[in-house]
């Protein structure tokens, strides 16, 4: 299949959309979820009421999904099979140095300023467990993201196999876990009469931490780009604002809003995301335009490096007492984007050289 450029695609067709290398516009909106999660842990509390950086959080799930999701779904189409070392390989050299390098961080900054980060804390984080808060657990502010880093990597140890086996089968399954999702989170903090014994309880406890904490998000991704796929999607809406519309209603159903049900609003939050996604892939929408603007998509390339490095800048900042100001906002905002600038450009990027040895699309 001939790849065009985003310039030349005709957005009609699924197998046009499918030929491209790049999306911008999923570039942009990683810009947006970013935004929201250091401007929501900047203003902290007074905020969160309201708006919570986890929207953002939910907005990268969903585009982690739908994006790893395409990509092996191209593989497999190409190829007629998934190269599952060379998939891990590409999310160890993507995932791991960053995330790696931040834990080494923390272990000096610990020492120097008395953070009180527990050991336990260092292993789960780089065990990639924090989803899972364990009896004794202190929650500390510094490995706080690691929750997220930790669902993606324990997805993504199966999913791609479930893809492999049977694209049917992994459909189907990925509409259950969807569906079923919300009310495994609801049983999480209901105290259940049957569930009274010790494996009862353990096996509740570990499938909520994962299926409910973030999975379900990433799997409506996956599912939206399995119906881009095949074909699902031939007839979208052409109106210039649909996509923006839709982002604005996603936010307020989401938000702190009275029209906010627990559970349910991130569900219909998700699928809102995804078919954006979809919607955003033709660059015409007014939604799309802003989400292609260059600065948003340089942006978007530095989210992840963003995300690692934000939770010692935006909030309570290790050295926030050194001298005055030193936890200004006015001063560590600049200072999250330089670090996270020369973290992508002076050491990720060796790792995503190398990483690009095993594309396989």
């Amino acid at each position: 299949m001939e790849i065009q450029s985003i310039e030349q695609a005709s957005y009609t067709s699924p197998a046009t959309i499918l030929s491209q290398k790049h999306y911008p516009s999923i570039d942009g909106l990683r810009a947006v979820s970013i935004v929201i999660v250091i401007v929501c842990h900047i203003f902290g509390s007074s905020l969160t009421q309201y708006f919570d950086g986890r929207i953002g959080v939910e907005i990268f799930f969903v585009i982690s999904g739908f994006l790893i999701t395409m990509l092996l779904l191209k593989e497999k189409t190409k190829y007629g099979t998934i190269a599952l070392k060379k998939f891990y390989i590409r999310r160890v050299l993507r995932i791991i140095p960053v995330a790696m390098l931040f834990v080494v961080t923390l272990l000096i900054l610990n020492q120097i300023f008395d953070l009180n980060i527990t050991k336990r804390s260092f292993i789960m984080a780089s065990l990639f467990l924090k989803n899972f808060q364990l009896k004794g657990d202190v929650q500390d502010w510094y490995f706080g993201h690691y929750w997220s880093l930790s669902v993606e990597e324990q997805f993504y140890l199966l999913f791609p196999v479930c893809l492999l086996l049977s694209l049917r089968k992994t459909t189907i399954g990925t509409i259950v876990i969807v569906i079923i999702a919300p009310i495994i989170t609801y049983l999480g903090f209901v105290d259940i009469p049957f569930f009274n014994g010790h494996t009862a309880h353990l096996v509740l406890f570990i499938i909520i931490n994962i299926i409910g904490k973030g999975i379900a998000s990433i799997l409506t991704g996956c599912l939206f780009s399995i119906l881009l796929f095949k074909g699902y999607f031939e007839k979208l809406p052409s109106g210039k604002f649909v996509s923006l519309i839709l982002f604005i209603v996603g936010l307020i159903i989401r938000s702190g809003s009275p029209i906010y049900v627990p559970y349910l609003s991130n569900a219909i939050f998700d699928f809102i995301i995804a078919y954006i996604l979809v919607l955003n892939l033709n660059p015409t929408n007014y939604f799309a335009r802003f989400l292609n603007l260059p600065f948003m998509i340089k942006l978007g390339v530095l989210s992840y490096s963003i995300y690692i490095w934000q939770q010692i800048f935006t909030h309570d900042q290790p050295w926030g007492r050194l001298f005055k100001y030193a936890d200004s906002p006015f001063i560590n905002i600049p200072v999250l984007f330089l670090v996270s600038y020369l973290s992508y450009n002076f050491y990720e990027k060796k790792f995503l050289t190398f990483k690009d040895k095993f594309k396989r699309v």
